[in-house]
């Protein structure tokens, strides 16, 4: 069996839709320390011909050692209906606008509590969207308390699986390019993905990196063949 374990990022790029598709079965790495700024609960879009990063405010101040899954959701603000307005004013002419934007504004009204079930609806929305049919779980439901290689090891034998998939960045993460995991003989395959060009009708010059979102309101569900 080959798996992927990745934290469960907002709205993530089309290299994190690439991993879920070459996996058998994707674990949401949830039991981990959230971490301040990061695609946690930030990605990018195109808006006014430029990429911008959107967030989801949450209620973090003082707790630096909460984990990503006790997280939750600050709604003082009405970032909802700013992120909406500024989803519809820059993709509303795109030809896969009112699919797209519909799917975005369930999630966002159905207002959850912690940002990882945020996270979690939306890429199981897009995931039933493609009609990727990859298997999930969350690394919690496992109880590996090692931190690190460690516990990604652990994990890989909780669900045994023979081959492990993981971006190119991650290596310094596992160390020795994976030695823990290949010497109990788990295949180990660092992805160096790049996406490939697709039309953005609000763009120019091709953007890469930006959230998926950007690829589905120019292409609806034949993204899957940009992936």
């Amino acid at each position: 069996m080959k798996i992927s374990i990745m934290q469960p990022t907002f709205l993530p790029w089309v290299g994190y839709f690439y991993m879920i598709i070459q996996s058998d079965m994707f674990i949401f790495l949830d039991d981990v320390q959230f971490e301040r700024r990061s695609f946690q609960s930030r990605n990018k879009l195109l808006i006014s011909n430029s990429q911008k990063t959107i967030s989801v405010p949450v209620n973090s101040k003082n707790n630096y050692n909460q984990l990503l899954s006790e997280i939750e959701i600050n709604y003082q603000r009405d970032w909802i209906n700013d992120h909406l307005k500024s989803i519809y004013f820059n993709y509303n002419k795109h030809k896969y606008f009112s699919e797209i934007y519909s799917l975005i504004e369930k999630n966002f009204r159905r207002k959850e509590i912690k940002i990882i079930d945020l996270n979690l609806k939306l890429i199981e929305s897009i995931c039933n969207y493609l009609e990727i049919d990859t298997k999930f779980n969350k690394s919690s439901f496992y109880k590996v308390k090692e931190k690190k290689s460690k516990k990604i090891l652990g994990l890989i034998k909780k669900v045994g699986a023979t081959q492990y998939l993981t971006p190119e960045r991650t290596k310094e993460y596992l160390g020795n390019d994976g030695k823990i995991l290949k010497d109990q003989n788990i295949e180990v395959t660092f992805l160096n993905y790049e996406c490939k060009k697709y039309k953005q009708k609000n763009s120019e010059n091709f953007i890469s990196h930006l959230s998926i979102v950007d690829l589905l309101f120019n292409h609806g569900k034949s993204s899957k063949d940009f992936i």
